[in-house]
């Protein structure tokens, strides 16, 4: 754990070109793609995100895992999501001072890092398969902000280049993935029968959840 704190620091505070990596058994071998609640001293503490899949194409499976970082102590802080415990990290102008991360088990693949002052930690992290077609799979994330909003962004991406590319992002609402009527949310993004991606994204207009083809940028 040591290791993957020295690697945030280099990350947030010299913006090098360090790459983030955890212990394959710290990220474990179970993939988890949405919030999971445990019991710990009489209250619920979300499990990190954890995904697999081969993300920089090189036919090796990767682990990727959120990891979340106070800079201002220099430790690792639990994932939370209530606005009971979130509130103890932010200062008298609301921001928090925690860098949001997805790292991997291959030192090769950088960390993607959220510095938003608002960051605290992910509701979502899937790998979706390959949405631009170069033969990598590629995620979809939400981050979860410091704030009692429900209104989010579900973000695509891809890794390729040495670099966490954003390919494109869509509206959302956090309730979504926490829909009361579900046992379990199947996803912002799936396959129809065509093979077509398509995206289920929030409409402001509609005040609906709609459902279209994802279009990626040229």
């Amino acid at each position: 754990m040591r290791i993957i704190v020295l690697f945030i620091c280099c990350l947030t505070a010299c913006q090098s070109k360090t790459n983030t990596a955890a212990p394959i058994e710290a990220i474990g071998e179970e993939s988890q793609s949405q919030q999971m609640l445990v019991d710990r001293e009489e209250e619920k503490v979300k499990v990190p995100l954890r995904v697999a899949g081969d993300f920089n194409g090189d036919g090796k499976e990767e682990k990727l895992l959120e990891y979340v970082y106070n800079i201002e102590k220099e430790v690792e802080e639990e994932s939370f999501i209530s606005a009971k415990n979130y509130r103890q990290f932010l200062d008298e102008n609301g921001k928090t001072a925690l860098l949001v991360n997805v790292i991997a088990s291959n030192r090769n693949i950088k960390a993607l890092s959220f510095m938003s002052n608002k960051g605290a930690g992910l509701h979502w992290l899937r790998n979706i398969g390959d949405i631009n077609g170069d033969g990598a799979d590629d995620i979809s994330v939400v981050v979860n902000y410091a704030d009692t909003s429900t209104i989010n962004d579900c973000m695509i991406y891809a890794f390729a280049n040495g670099e966490w590319n954003l390919l494109t992002k869509f509206e959302i609402r956090e309730w979504q993935i926490f829909d009361p009527d579900s046992d379990k949310f199947s996803g912002f993004i799936f396959k129809n029968a065509k093979g077509e991606f398509i995206a289920k994204k929030y409409d402001n207009s509609l005040k609906k959840v709609v459902q279209s083809i994802l279009e990626l940028p040229e």
